[in-house]
């Protein structure tokens, strides 16, 4: 069974951004805001390896909207990265961190693939599949992003969101050469 846990540079980052982790008796982790805001993130074992990332708004759509299945927890830490930085930039009135997104800015090794029900994978040359976006509205605008992300060590990540450029993720707007 996959595991869920995040490492604690993650929670501190998570903490910084404003959102509290709150662990349960099934290996789940729900990512909660401390400002009462509505969206919550949960993340819990998908097979034998990998990890679900869904998202709610409980005040206003119980539901819970799968974000990612993602296929390890060092993909699912990458992410989570980038999605608390948006949150900690804003916090320090730093400008949105703008990622590219199309289909060319996929990073050197990845491409993606179709997946069921018009989801995307994104897959790496070697590894395989490392991320699937069910939702085809916003796959593109997560994938490619990540696969720049996926680049980069946690401490990388944490300079570039601190970073008013963006680097060393970006530079001049793009991302970086690897």
């Amino acid at each position: 069974m996959a595991s869920t846990s995040l490492s604690p540079d993650l929670r501190a980052w998570a903490q910084a951004a404003g959102y509290t982790t709150l662990d349960d008796d099934a290996d789940a982790i729900e990512l909660r805001p401390l400002n009462g805001a509505n969206t919550r993130y949960h993340l819990r074992p998908h097979g034998n390896q990998g990890v679900v990332l869904a998202r709610t708004e409980p005040d206003t759509d119980p539901d819970e909207h799968i974000v990612l299945l993602i296929a390890s927890p060092k993909v699912v830490e990458h992410h989570l990265y980038s999605l608390f930085g948006d949150d900690i930039r804003e916090d320090l009135a730093l400008p949105y961190l703008q990622l590219p997104w199309a289909h060319s800015d996929l990073a050197p090794g990845y491409t993606l693939g179709a997946g069921a029900e018009e989801s995307q994978v994104l897959v790496h040359h070697s590894r395989g599949a490392i991320a699937t976006a069910p939702d085809p509205a916003f796959a593109l605008l997560t994938l490619v992003p990540l696969s720049h992300l996926l680049g980069f060590s946690a401490a990388d990540l944490r300079r570039a969101f601190m970073a008013e450029d963006g680097a060393p993720l970006l530079s001049n707007g793009y991302y970086a050469p690897r």
